[in-house]
């Protein structure tokens, strides 16, 4: 028993000296303990749990190296290696786990409608069923807020911003002449379908450095990946007819179009508020080729050529009294090469090139005027992924443009002009909760002989489950117009600068949107005298602001089978440019903008309809039989628009559509003769809409394989 005891003894006092205290406290990245976080040593069952103060302390009998483990539900495991015993304290900081899908998405200015999950808001089906804009890109765009309806051109104008400020993008490369030609005061349409892109994306403002030469927004259209499968749509329309085919196979799709518009029959049973001499009619072909290269290679051939022309018969400018016929011939050409690939696991690679062609003979009575534009853009991006939380973007491009304007009697005027860009970006994951983007860019244009760099910054916070908080702040320039180019060489870029704060709720079937903005505009091009008499002193000394507050809500879920959009804008925003005397605000910039779209699926009559209600408040004119310049003001505008599309077969749709269905009378601007009459008064015409409503009827047929296709979804 002497010796056991002794052995006892020694026994105990090791078995206490081994167990070794771990001890230590564990915060998040602002300081803030963490309680509950699971604290254990790896391939041991010793270990413990963080206190309310974050602290924690357990103990161990092992010795040598471990490795300490530090974990908590929502943020990344912290593994720390230590050696048994460990007499220092051990601070930890825990960093919040993060994934991009469950991250905020930047969209300061932003509407998306090609990712579901970031809250779509306009798609092809939206593009086509939307009464009163008649399949228009541009007309369905404005129904959103921070547009303009100024319905005697047609175009897209954003937030005081004049239609030129407003650029398009096909699948990243630039579109010169998006829009069909036309006369002065006739309103032109998009050239492009709807259906030929899988998404738009429209900014408003804010946009990434990757876009340039556009001080007001920019729309960017994806066109479709791959098609789905082999068919045959023909259309028949009171306008004319189309006939188009896809082909697919396992890595190839090629699809093929074929349409010819022509009014005249149209024209002949509607009243038509101009004198035609000559319908609209026009012919059109596009082809679209895909090949998919290695696992996620993508190569894109888009192509399309079209042939229009129009003779329309309008008074005299400077007096307002004599006929004059007009006649438009429009030649027009586009083609798209693009290619992106994911080449490892971090890095991804965008490569592509588009050329605009498209000739103008514009003939006034005896008179022929010609211009021709020719458009070449070339363009590659690189997309690195950093970390999980840096994703890095950047790129360099060329925009090569030529315009050459040819008048009886003078030599012909060339503008030729290069610029060069370069972009670079990244995305910061900075928490789940809150994401930054920051770049910049470089534009260089050669004739000009100017730079100009353009920094960009947005940050956007997620407050809730569905909801967020963006900011914006960016400086964007853009060459001068051509026109004002030959008359000045060395003009300078002209610039704007945006400041956005933007508030977003958004489920699968609900949206809203709420923004306040703020651009400063400097640069402008300012002259003296006007275009017909002659301009001088022309320069880049103009500036201007637009501010204002826009409002969105969309609702897919309230009401069954319906889907309805309320947009509000509302506009303050002057400037001093072109030949204004004074600071005015421009006559295409309305205060208020209401749209109200309304569409309903009836199921037991197979038929979707649709009403959208469009309220613009009065628009500004200049009268020079008045001192004050452009203080008078029109009428608000008001429009009423339906539709209809009824499934006859399952591949056959019977659509028709009309817009102004109450007849309103809308003048959207005065154009004034530049002589004064007998009385010493300068005589007016009212630009008013070509027809007080338009009618359209179609048949639609799909032909494939599955019986079941149609192309309701292009309705």
């Amino acid at each position: 028993m002497k010796v056991i005891y002794p052995l006892l003894f020694l026994f105990f006092s090791y078995a206490v000296q081994a167990q070794h205290t771990v001890h230590g406290k564990v915060v998040d990245a602002s300081g803030q303990p963490i309680l509950g976080a699971n604290i254990f040593l790896t391939g041991t069952y010793d270990g413990t749990s963080t206190a309310a103060d974050g602290r924690f302390t357990f103990t161990s009998e092992h010795e040598g190296d471990y490795i300490l483990s530090i974990s908590f539900i929502g943020f990344n495991t912290r593994l720390i290696p230590i050696t048994l015993p460990y007499k220092s304290s051990i601070e930890s900081v825990l960093h919040e786990a993060f994934s991009r899908l469950d991250g905020v998405t930047v969209n300061a200015g932003t509407f998306e409608a090609s990712d579901e999950k970031k809250g779509t808001i306009l798609r092809s089906l939206d593009i086509a069923t939307t009464a009163g804009a008649t399949a228009d890109i541009a007309g369905a765009l404005n129904t959103l807020p921070g547009t303009q309806k100024v319905g005697e051109t047609g175009r897209l104008f954003v937030r005081g911003g004049e239609g030129h400020e407003t650029r398009t993008f096909v699948d990243g490369l630039w579109v010169q002449n998006p829009y069909n030609s036309t006369t002065d005061n006739l309103p032109s349409r998009n050239r492009f379908s709807p259906f030929l892109f899988k998404g738009t994306l429209f900014s408003t403002g804010g946009y990434s450095a990757e876009y340039s030469q556009a001080l007001s927004s920019t729309l960017v259209l994806n066109t479709i990946d791959f098609p789905t499968a082999t068919q045959t749509d023909i259309s028949l329309m009171t306008v004319g007819g189309s006939i188009a085919h896809t082909l697919t196979g396992e890595k190839q799709a090629v699809t093929a179009e074929l349409g010819y518009t022509n009014l005249k029959p149209y024209f002949s049973m509607v009243k038509q508020n101009q004198a035609w001499g000559k319908a609209p009619q026009a012919l059109n072909a596009s082809l679209v080729y895909r090949h998919k290269i290695r696992k996620s290679g993508l190569l894109k051939v888009y192509a399309t050529l079209n042939d229009a022309t129009l003779g329309i018969i309008q008074k005299d400018a400077a007096t307002l009294t004599t006929p004059v016929p007009i006649g438009l011939d429009n030649r027009y050409a586009y083609l798209n090469i693009s290619y992106r690939d994911i080449i490892s696991k971090k890095w991804q690679v965008y490569a592509g090139a588009s050329y605009n062609y498209s000739k103008d003979n514009l003939a006034i009575s005896q008179a022929n005027l010609i211009k021709k534009d020719h458009g070449l853009h070339i363009k590659n991006t690189w997309t690195y992924d950093w970390s999980e939380r840096v994703v890095l973007r950047f790129g360099a491009e060329s925009f090569k443009s030529k315009a050459i304007y040819r008048q009886p009697h003078t030599n012909d005027q060339k503008l030729d002009e290069v610029i060069l860009g370069a972009f670079s970006e990244a995305d910061i994951y900075l928490t789940s909760k809150i994401t930054a983007r920051a770049g910049v860019r470089l534009d260089h244009a050669a004739r000009m002989g100017k730079a100009a760099p353009a920094p960009r910054v947005s940050l956007a916070y997620k407050t809730g489950a569905q909801s967020q908080i963006s900011l914006a702040y960016g400086q964007f320039a853009q060459q001068p117009q051509p026109a004002w180019q030959l008359y000045q060489p060395k003009l300078q870029f002209e610039l704007a600068t945006h400041y956005i704060l933007n508030y977003q709720w958004s489920t699968n079937d609900r949206t809203f949107r709420g923004e306040m903005y703020h651009k400063a505009y400097d640069q402008l091009i300012t002259f003296q005298g006007d275009v017909t008499s002659g301009i001088s002193n022309i320069d880049n000394a103009g500036n201007g602001y637009a501010r204002g507050l826009d409002l969105f809500w969309r609702d897919r879920k309230s009401i069954k089978n319906v889907d309805y959009w309320i947009s509000y804008s509302y506009l303050d925003t002057k400037r001093q440019y072109l030949h204004f005397p004074e600071k005015a605000v421009p006559s295409f910039a309305s205060k208020h903008n209401v749209s109200v779209v309304y569409k309903h699926f009836v199921p037991s009559i197979k038929t979707q309809i649709g009403s959208t209600f469009s309220f613009t408040s009065a628009r500004t004119y200049h009268d020079p039989n008045q001192e004050r310049f452009n203080a008078q003001h029109t009428k608000p505008f008001f429009d009423l628009s339906i539709n209809a599309a009824y499934l006859f077969r399952q591949h056959i749709i019977v659509y028709a559509s009309a817009t102004n269905i109450l007849g309103f009378d809308n003048v959207f601007n005065y154009q004034y003769a530049q002589q004064k009459n007998s009385e010493g008064i300068y005589n007016r015409e009212p630009v008013r809409q070509g027809a007080p409503r338009f009618i359209f009827m179609g048949i639609f047929i799909t032909l494939a394989k599955d019986k079941t296709k149609n192309q309701l979804d292009n309705l």
